[in-house]
C-alpha cells in the first residue's frame, strides 16, 4: 500500500497558491503599467495637439502682420489662409488646421442694439436678459433678470453688468442654453428668419456673433474708414469742425447743404442725422461719407465690415433690405474701398443710407483665429483673438474650447483637401 504524504501535498498547494499570486501580481502590475503608459501617451499626445493648435495661431499672426488697418477685403492673404479649414498643415507626425475670421464680419452682442438683437433667433426673454446682463443698474427689464434672479438659483451668482468676455458666457444669462448657442433655432424669430447658409442649413448664434470687434474710423477714407478723399491714410477732418462753406462746396457739395452743415455744427454725430439734412443729394452724401468723419475717436466697436459680412449678418441691421444685402455680398468679390461705394449698389438710396451707414465699416482691427491641432487621436481646438496695428499683429486672448474637435461647429468639412508640409516626418525617412 502506498501512503500519501499529506505534508508534501499541502506544501505543493501552498506553492501553487504562491505562484498563482505572483502571476496575478505580475499581470496586475503589467496591466497597471500598460494603463500608466497609455495615460502618459494620451497626455503627451494632448500636449502635442495643443502645441499644434498654438502653431496655427502663430501662422495666423505671421499672415496678419502686414494687414492694412484701413481696408479689409476677401482678397487679403488672411482670407485665403487655411481654405476654411480645408488645408492640413503637416509638422512631422502632427498637424493643424486653421481659419481666420474677420471679427467685424459678425454681430457684436456687447454693442448690438435691441432692434438688431430682435432680428436674431432670440426670444424676448433672452433679449431682455442679455441687455440686463451687459448693462448696469439693478432694475431688470420686463422679461430679463438682474441679481435678484441669479442670486436665487441653486448655484447663485451675480449678473455681470458689463461686457461679455466670451460667447460661452451667454450660458450664464437667463434663458440661454447650449442649444440656443450652438444649434439652429427656427421658431424664435419675432421677424422673418435670416438667410440660410449656402448648404441650406440655418445659422446658429455661434455662427453669427462675437463679443469683440473693433474697426478704425476717421483715418484715410470712407465713412472715416478709408477712401479716395481721405488722402491715403491721414485723419479725416471732423465735419463738425468745418467753419467755412467753401471747404465743402469746393469738394462738390451743394451750397444749400453746405450752409446747413455749418449752421448745425456739433449735431452731426451720426450719418442718420447728417444725411437727413434737407436738400441732401446722393453725390453730397457720398462726398461727406468719404471725405469727412463724424467722430474724433480713432476706433469703434461693433461696426460690421461690408467687405466680409454674410448676407445674414447684413440683414440683422434694422431696415436692411434682403436684395441690397445680397447685392453687397455679390460686390465683396471686388471689395469696397469706402462706405461711399455703397451708393454704387443697386437700390442703395439716401433713405437706406441713413438707416444703415452708422452700422458699417470697410475695415477691421480684430480677427478671430480658429485653430485645431492633431496628434495621433488627440485633438485640441483653440480660439484666439488677434489685434492688428501698424506694429503688426498681437494676441489679445486665447480660449481653449469646450470640445476638442470643433470642426463641425466651425463649419469645416470632415476631410481636408490639401496638405501643406511644413516639416517632414523624420521617422518616415
Amino acid at each position: 500500500m502506498i501512503r500519501r504524504n499529506s505534508r508534501s501535498g499541502g506544501a505543493l498547494l501552498i506553492t501553487i497558491g504562491v505562484v498563482a499570486s505572483l502571476v496575478a501580481i505580475v499581470l496586475t502590475a503589467t496591466s497597471t503599467e500598460q494603463v500608466t503608459l497609455r495615460a502618459i501617451s494620451n497626455r503627451t499626445a494632448a500636449r502635442r495637439a495643443r502645441m499644434m493648435a498654438e502653431s496655427g495661431i502663430q501662422q495666423a499672426i505671421a499672415t496678419l502682420a502686414s494687414q492694412s488697418t484701413s481696408q479689409t477685403t476677401q482678397q487679403d492673404d488672411w482670407y485665403q489662409l487655411g481654405q476654411t479649414g480645408a488645408t492640413r498643415y503637416v509638422v512631422g507626425r502632427d498637424s493643424f488646421r486653421i481659419q481666420i475670421v474677420d471679427a467685424a464680419s459678425l454681430i457684436n452682442v456687447n454693442t448690438a442694439p435691441e432692434a438688431q438683437l430682435d432680428r436674431l433667433p432670440l426670444t424676448q426673454e433672452q433679449i431682455d436678459s442679455l441687455l440686463d446682463w451687459r448693462t448696469g443698474g439693478e432694475t431688470p427689464r420686463a422679461d430679463g433678470g438682474k441679481d435678484d434672479y441669479y442670486n436665487n438659483l441653486s448655484t447663485p451668482y451675480n449678473a455681470k453688468l458689463g461686457a461679455l468676455t466670451s460667447l460661452d458666457e451667454l450660458l450664464l444669462v437667463k434663458g440661454f442654453t447650449p442649444k440656443t448657442l450652438y444649434e439652429p433655432q427656427t421658431d424664435t424669430f419675432s421677424t422673418d428668419p435670416l438667410p440660410s447658409k449656402a448648404d441650406g442649413t440655418q445659422y446658429t448664434l455661434y455662427d453669427l456673433c462675437t463679443v469683440d470687434s473693433v474697426s478704425s474710423i476717421g483715418a484715410g477714407g470712407g465713412g472715416g474708414t478709408g477712401g479716395a478723399g481721405g488722402g491715403g491714410g491721414g485723419r479725416l477732418p471732423n465735419i463738425n469742425t468745418i467753419t467755412q462753406a467753401n471747404q465743402l462746396t469746393s469738394r462738390g457739395i451743394s451750397a444749400a447743404v453746405a450752409t446747413r452743415i455749418i449752421a448745425g455744427r456739433g449735431r452731426w454725430t451720426t450719418y442718420n442725422a447728417l444725411l437727413g439734412i434737407p436738400g441732401m443729394r446722393i453725390q453730397d452724401a457720398r462726398i461727406l461719407v468719404d471725405d469727412f468723419s463724424i467722430s474724433n475717436a480713432a476706433t469703434a466697436s461693433g461696426k460690421i465690415d461690408i467687405n466680409t459680412a454674410s448676407d445674414a449678418v447684413l440683414e440683422s441691421i434694422p431696415n436692411m433690405q434682403p436684395d441690397i444685402a445680397n447685392a453687397i455680398v455679390t460686390q465683396q468679390g471686388t471689395g469696397f474701398t469706402s462706405l461711399g461705394d455703397l451708393f454704387n449698389v443697386a437700390g442703395f438710396q439716401l433713405a437706406i443710407a441713413r438707416e444703415t451707414l452708422d452700422s458699417f465699416t470697410t475695415n477691421s482691427q480684430t480677427f478671430i483665429v480658429h485653430s485645431m491641432g492633431s496628434a495621433g487621436d488627440a485633438r485640441c481646438s483653440l480660439d484666439a483673438l488677434l489685434s492688428i496695428s501698424a506694429n503688426g499683429a498681437k494676441i489679445l486672448k486665447i480660449t481653449q474650447l469646450p470640445y476638442a474637435d470643433m470642426s463641425k461647429r466651425w463649419g469645416w468639412d470632415d476631410q481636408t483637401t490639401t496638405d501643406n508640409v511644413l516639416l517632414e516626418d523624420a521617422t518616415q525617412q
